[in-house]
């Protein structure tokens, strides 16, 4: 039985101030009690309606919308009487039961071209049934229209925030309703759909950009992890993070050309150098007229080099959509920040300090190579400059070695940089880098496991499990090496890093993985001693990416067995059904290059694979630095993309009973967040605003940049038959940082602490790997 409800009114307007404070029909009583506004509620045949009448809550089951009785509270505005004002964030869930709401956008609040007179200009009408205020409620933004009645008298009927809030929370229907209207309504993704046009789209016939139109756009983006990207002090950690992931003569390169294919002169050599076993940074060209030098990113694997003298960089894109979106938003990021830098000091520029910045360029070259007298020359620098303390740490920091070198060089470049996007002829021809990355790995699988062709199919009595992480927590956990030396990296560990060794760590095996980077540090020699060890027992680097910039470390598990020494949570066990058996270790893809990876992956190793497993960090939107994510699926926002906007949301990602959040739990001695987690075009692109409509709608955990890339290759392939259906798929993620946080200690530029990122990291690596060994 559907039950109605109308409440009358008699008099004028309520004070607004109440109405934005109520919460409750009790609350509504009491704010409404005022001499010029009488209260009644009623129930009258003559004016009554349904709740399932009204937009998002016909989605409600009907107990729910009865129980809604006691809460919904409705009131007669009369015509021309302002319902709610422009730039109030909006407390209640407006739903129009009766009559027309007009929007109108105050004067000042337009931009005008002339000088002409300002009005108040009307948007358009919404007629019942409608509603607005989840825009407020949901984003935390306050309403961009004043909202009038336009017709004699409307009825409008109003549901508190806090239970909003409950019924998005409780019920998928409801939700995905709100946030359908939301994105289409709000123009939501606008700004995404904006910087991409001007990236991708709106070049000009020579693939150059308009470098002040991709700023604007960026600026409206807002992004997350740039929060500071409006106020007058430097956002030190926005400018790490983005100068970390470009080439490192960004403050003396004035051109970048972007390119999916290398020049043919630069590809010729390179064919060379990689014939005798040297990898692209050793694509220098020095003898000539016009040298060709690699340029290293610190943070990104990134294949760019400088072409002569010319200020002028060539970048080799892994894909043509997340890399290009990546570094110019980086890009965008830098020069943001670097002219607040310049503009600071131009302020209180004299003839002394151009003599300060020349004298201390000069000291900082004779200092070279000496740490402690480069703080000294950076110090007594900084001390003159027009900086506060957290802006110099945060300089000397970024640039520990070069500091006024680069303050120099960024007053001269003054951001002048240009940017052309190449779709170079060239790659119609040439083979792609995937295809010639697979036929490395071929090649290298058939010599570890002594097959009788290095160039013929692979055997069918064959197993194969794929692993995506990185280069170091698969390999560390299998390595007879590593193991066989715990008891001296222990006690260097105990007189060099005693904090390592005397912290409480859940699994005090991770102790060891914690201090093997400054033990390879003391003991150089020790590493290739160590690769050589894990090659006897069948772990075998492919350090030839075939400018994929994707290192493979090939694992023979039927040789490793033969090695006592492992993680102790793996307990390899022997098999002699004459079966070969291969884990193939990729480090991380980057973007949409994991589709092509995982691609030509599926097609060469076809019904001999028996699992997919996807481990590594992503940002989290619940809990803390260093939980773990357990994604019940995974959802691809295309909020960035011209046409097809619609999410695409993956099969259940995690298909393996065996490996649940509980036994993460067990394993790690970690919170673990079960739900959706979102695959994004890049971190730098999230704004505020999108992350919180993924979390209330989508209720997302965490946001990754390659999973969904790889699932739906993986359930293209099974479609297809290319690999078996009932195939075992694993995807488990830590949360390295919370991008939604105000508390700046927890965002991408601050760097995790070995406490936070290596215990999550090595349980999730033991429990994928001991499900691999169990098969």
């Amino acid at each position: 039985m559907h039950h109605s409800m109308s409440l009358q009114f008699l008099g004028g307007a309520a004070d607004s101030t109440a109405m934005a404070h109520a919460g409750s029909v009790a609350d509504m009583s009491e704010a409404f009690e005022t001499d010029d506004f009488l209260y009644s509620p009623s129930i009258t045949n003559e004016e009554s309606w349904t709740l399932s009448d009204l937009p998002a809550l016909t989605f409600l089951p009907q107990a729910e919308l009865d129980s809604l009785m006691d809460k919904v509270i409705t009131r007669r505005f009369l015509y021309n009487e302002t319902v709610q004002k422009q730039g109030v964030v909006a407390e209640h869930m407006y739903l129009i039961v009766q009559g027309t709401i007009r929007s109108y956008r105050l004067p000042g609040t337009i931009p005008r071209r002339n000088s002409a007179p300002e009005f108040k200009h009307r948007v358009g009408d919404s007629v019942a049934p409608s509603y607005w205020g989840e825009k407020g409620m949901i984003l935390g933004q306050p309403c961009e229209h004043d909202k009038v009645v336009g017709s004699e008298s409307a009825e409008i009927a109003m549901l508190p925030k806090k239970d909003f809030m409950q019924l998005l929370q409780k019920y998928t229907a409801f939700r995905h309703a709100v946030g359908r209207n939301l994105s289409m309504r709000q123009d939501l993704f606008e700004q995404f759909r904006g910087f991409t046009a001007a990236i991708l789209t709106l070049r000009n016939p020579r693939g150059l950009l308009d470098i002040d139109a991709v700023l604007e756009a960026y600026n409206h983006l807002q992004p997350a992890l740039h929060p500071g990207l409006d106020k007058q002090d430097i956002d030190i950690g926005a400018w790490t993070y983005a100068v970390r992931r470009l080439p490192n003569n960004l403050t003396s390169n004035y051109m970048y050309h972007m390119s999916l294919a290398l020049p043919p002169f630069l590809a010729s050599h390179l064919r060379h150098i990689q014939n005798d076993g040297y990898s692209y940074r050793d694509l220098t060209l020095s003898g000539c007229p016009h040298p060709v030098e690699a340029v290293p990113s610190p943070s990104r694997r990134r294949l760019a080099w400088a072409l002569g003298n010319y200020g002028k960089t060539l970048v080799l894109l892994r894909d043509g959509y997340t890399d290009p979106l990546d570094f110019i938003s980086c890009l965008c990021c830098h020069i943001f920040e670097a002219r607040k830098f310049r503009q600071r000091l131009q302020t209180s520029f004299t003839k002394q300090t151009l003599e300060l910045i020349s004298t201390k360029c000069h000291e900082e070259t004779e200092a070279a190579g000496d740490q402690e007298a480069l703080d000294e020359v950076h110090d007594s620098a900084l001390k003159q400059l027009p900086l506060n303390s957290a802006e110099k740490a945060g300089l000397k920091k970024l640039w520990p070695t070069d500091l006024i070198k680069r303050i120099r060089d960024m007053l001269m470049h003054r951001e002048d940089y240009t940017i052309r996007i190449d779709n170079s002829t060239a790659r119609k021809v040439e083979m792609r880098p995937y295809d010639k990355w697979i036929i490395t790995l071929h090649a290298a699988i058939a010599k570890l496991l002594r097959l009788p062709s290095v160039t013929g199919s692979l055997p069918d009595n064959m197993e194969v499990h794929i692993v995506s992480s990185n280069t170091h927590s698969v390999r560390n956990c299998l390595s007879a090496a590593v193991h066989a030396e715990t008891d001296k990296i222990l006690e260097w560990g105990a007189e060099h890093e005693p904090n390592l060794v005397n912290d409480k760590w859940h699994c005090p095996t991770d102790r060891i993985y914690a201090l093997l980077p400054g033990y390879f540090k003391a003991h150089p020699h020790l590493k290739q001693d160590f690769t050589t060890t894990d090659e006897r027992n069948g772990i075998v680097r492919i350090s030839n990416t075939s400018l994929t910039s994707i290192v493979v470390d090939l694992i023979d598990l039927n040789k490793l067995t033969e090695s006592p020494n492992v993680d102790p949570a793996v307990k390899l066990e022997k098999r002699d059904d004459g079966t070969y058996r291969l884990l193939v270790n990729i480090d991380y893809a980057f973007g949409a290059q994991a589709e092509g990876i995982m691609r030509v992956m599926l097609d060469l190793f076809g019904c001999r694979l028996k699992s997919v497993n996807v481990l590594g960090k992503a940002g989290g939107t619940v809990g803390k630095r260093g939980d773990i994510q357990y994604p019940t699926n995974l959802l691809f926002s295309k909020a960035s993309l011209v046409g097809d906007t619609c999410d695409e949301l993956s099969t259940p990602c995690n298909t393996d009973p065996g490996l649940t959040a509980a036994t993460l739990k067990e394993m790690s001695g970690r919170d673990v967040h079960e739900g959706c987690v979102l695959t994004v075009p890049g971190t730098l692109l999230q704004s505020s605003k999108l992350l919180a409509y993924y979390m209330h709608i989508w209720q997302i955990v965490g946001l990754e940049m390659e999973g969904s890339y790889y699932g739906r290759q993986v359930t293209q392939a099974q479609r297809l038959g290319i690999i078996p259906s009932n195939l075992v798929t694993r995807f488990i993620y830590y949360t390295s940082d919370l991008p939604v946080s105000e508390d700046d200690s927890t965002n991408l530029s601050s760097v995790m602490q070995k406490w936070e990122g290596i215990p999550p990291l090595y349980a999730i690596t033991r429990a994928i790997l001991k499900r691999i060994v169990e098969a």
